[in-house]
Order: C-alpha cells, then structure tokens, then sequence
C-alpha cells in the first residue's frame, strides 16, 4: 500500500506536468495559437475514409504515428505560413486560392480526379483550400524548394516563438524544423512490461 501512495504524488505531477505543457486537447500549441487533437483526428479520418475509396493509390502512404504526425506537421506548417504572411504583409484573396485550385485541376485532368489525387497526396478533402493558401504563400516568399526553403523558414519562425507538441505526437526538434518521434517520457524511467 505505501508504494501506491508514494507513487501517487509522482504520478500526478508527472500529469500536471505534461498538461502544463499542451493543454490536454491540444495536439500543439506555438505562441498563444493551438492545433487541437480534434483538428488533426478529423483530417486523419477523412484521409482514411477516402483511401478505401482508392485503395489502389495507397501503396506506400503513411499509417500509424506517421500519419499522425505529418497531419500535424501539415497543420502546424500552414500555420506557421499564415503567420509568416501576415508578418510581412502577404495577402492571399479567395480568387487567388480559386486560381491556382483551377490550375491544380487542369495539372490532373479535372474535378473528377481531384479525390483521387488528394489521397495519393494524404491531404485531407476539407484541407484543400488550406493547403492551396499555404502554396500560394510559399510561392510569394519566394520559395521554389521546399525541401530547403520552407525548413530554413519555418525554423527562422518557431525560433521566434515557442512550439509545444503533444507527446502522443512527438516532439519539436527546431534543429530539424520538424516533429519527431518521442517516448513522451522526457527522461523519465520507463516500468518494465508485465507479464
């Protein structure tokens, strides 16, 4: 009985500790703006739901943990793009995001193969818009890379301003601009599997 009760006091400043850091439905927080856990699940359902009307555009895809986090990663990258455009007085207009979601459409040969390409993509149906306004800011950054562009910036902002990820997602590594995987543990000992 003493070690429950020795136990307890540790246990609940292990959770006041972990809900100091997200709030508890929060799946990230940067400054004071939050993604929320239902945000990123509602993307990830609908991701899902659309692969088992593709299912042969899904060879390759990311599941489990994976998905979890570049959902995440997708809403924390966009974002962070939002910001960065209002920061430098970029304006994205509803016929600019009509624009280039026409131009998308012609690239795949029409509406009808729109669903199609968003699940060999992973976005999300109702994430469309929002990922056609995050291209369209990167476009007026300048950016023509995003592998080398859009990390140099997105950690030039989070350097700037405090990111906080959900354990059940990872970490924030700003070295990398990028969530990676985390025990959750933050060093603290890990209790042997029982048998």
């Amino acid at each position: 009985m003493r070690k429950v009760i020795v136990g307890l006091p540790v246990l609940i400043a292990l959770v006041a500790t972990l809900s100091a850091c997200t709030p508890i439905n929060s799946a990230a927080q940067i400054g004071d703006q939050t993604i929320s856990i239902t945000t990123v699940q509602k993307s990830i359902n609908e991701i899902l739901e659309q692969r088992t009307k593709y299912p042969s555009n899904t060879s390759n895809l990311e599941t489990g943990a994976s998905l979890n986090q570049s959902q995440l990663r997708f809403q924390l990258v966009s974002l962070i793009l939002s910001d960065i455009a209002s920061e430098r007085g970029i304006a994205i207009t509803p016929a600019q995001i009509a624009a280039k979601r026409a131009q998308i459409l012609s690239q795949i040969g029409g509406e009808a193969n729109l669903p199609e390409a968003l699940v060999g993509q992973q976005i999300a149906p109702s994430d469309f818009d929002m990922w056609l306004r995050s291209i369209l800011i990167f476009e007026k950054l300048g950016g023509t890379n995003t592998n080398t562009v859009l990390p140099m910036l997105v950690k030039e902002f989070t350097s700037r301003h405090s990111v906080t990820i959900n354990p059940q997602f990872g970490k924030w590594d700003n070295n990398a601009a990028n969530i990676v995987a985390d025990d959750g543990l933050n060093g603290a000992v890990q209790l042997a599997p029982t048998r």
